[in-house]
């Protein structure tokens, strides 16, 4: 391929990049951040000065750890910077030397990626005309250290050595929307105010009551459920980050308990390291059910995801896994009983619409 066609490809790649940028967004999600139109944030540091207890407890939940500096992480050796090639684009391998004490390296997700920006002159194009790249993976050591690796590894540019490789940082909008949104006020992972809103008009209003938002509307930004996917004639859910198959639930149905925080909280882990009102799931269904809970069976996990992705069924007992008909061999759960599509289609009409 000649200097000028490859150019050429680069700058029509790039066009489209920003087209699909504009155009797509992850399924069911959407930024986490509360909009506001003025977008009046205080950051977490005001917040927490009438919320101590609130923001203690936060700080020991998943949602805390969902994006942290790369400071909190003590590696077992110095590492100044390292070098990696967009693994994106295979024709055009440019390679980019990231200085890890530079204002690119923007934090750790989830205690294992390490995210950067690339600036224009790495030539780095990602997906959605997004700027940030997955450069790097931590891993846990002895004596509470951590080693950096490569997150992926290849001979990417054909010279016979192994590389490190880079790819598109696709999580933002819910690991990290304080990133995203580019508030100075704001922490670049999940602060008060990714959940709440912008706090000012709550900490200037003399009556603080209804000032701020707290309610499942903030939770479905991330955690929506998303319907199931009609494929073939089967039923696919894939989603991992929403409660699977609620609308089928009893309790979808009933309106005292449609709300996220009626069984979780964002302020505190239980002792499982879970976001629940109690010590466990079972602990907690029992203040309402006095029948024996099995959490296996009417809150099963998808048996193909060994990592975690999938949170566990929460149409509690209504949508069985062994009637689903699934495939274990395939990481989707795939519903090919007839009789359970239909009972699907009935708690979500929008599937009856679609051919």
């Amino acid at each position: 391929m000649t200097r000028s066609v490859k150019w050429t490809v680069l700058l029509l790649f790039s066009l489209f990049g920003a087209v699909i940028g504009v155009y797509s967004m992850h399924p069911g999600a959407t930024p986490a951040v509360a909009e506001s139109k003025d977008k009046k944030y205080v950051g977490d540091q005001t917040c927490k000065e009438c919320h101590s207890k609130q923001h203690q407890g936060f700080l020991k939940t998943s949602h805390a750890k969902a994006f942290k500096s790369l400071s909190d992480y003590p590696l077992v050796e110095p590492v100044e910077s390292i070098e990696v090639i967009n693994t994106i684009l295979k024709d055009f391998p440019y390679s980019y030397r990231f200085d890890l004490k530079s204002d690119l390296i923007k934090g750790v997700m989830m205690d294992h990626y390490l995210i950067a920006e690339a600036p224009k002159e790495a030539n780095f194009y990602g997906s959605r005309n997004n700027p940030y790249f997955i450069v790097a993976s931590l891993h846990p050591e002895a004596e509470g250290k951590w080693s950096l690796r490569p997150a992926i590894q290849g001979d990417f540019n054909s010279d016979g050595m192994t590389d490190w490789g880079a790819f598109s940082y696709t999580c933002i909008d819910c690991h990290s929307p304080g990133l995203k949104q580019n508030e100075p006020d704001l922490r670049s992972g999940i602060s008060c105010e990714s959940c709440h809103g912008p706090g000012a008009d709550h900490v200037a209003a003399k009556e603080k009551k209804g000032t701020i938002s707290a309610s499942s509307e903030a939770c479905l930004n991330c955690h929506g459920e998303g319907k199931p996917q009609e494929v073939n004639g089967k039923l696919v859910a894939q989603n991992h980050y929403g409660p699977r198959f609620f609308k089928a639930s009893k309790h979808a149905q009933d309106e005292t308990m449609q709300d996220c925080t009626v069984c979780h909280t964002a302020h505190r882990a239980n002792a499982e390291g879970h976001l629940l009102k109690a010590n466990s799931a079972e602990a907690l269904c029992a203040k309402c059910h006095t029948d024996e809970i099995n959490l296996d069976e009417i809150m099963w996990k998808n048996p193909t995801d060994a990592r975690g992705h999938f949170v566990r069924d929460h149409s509690f007992g209504a949508i069985r896994y062994d009637d689903l008909g699934d495939n274990p061999d395939t990481k989707p759960v795939e519903i090919t009983n007839p009789d359970v599509i239909e009972k699907l289609k009935q708690a979500y009409p929008e599937l009856k619409k679609e051919k």
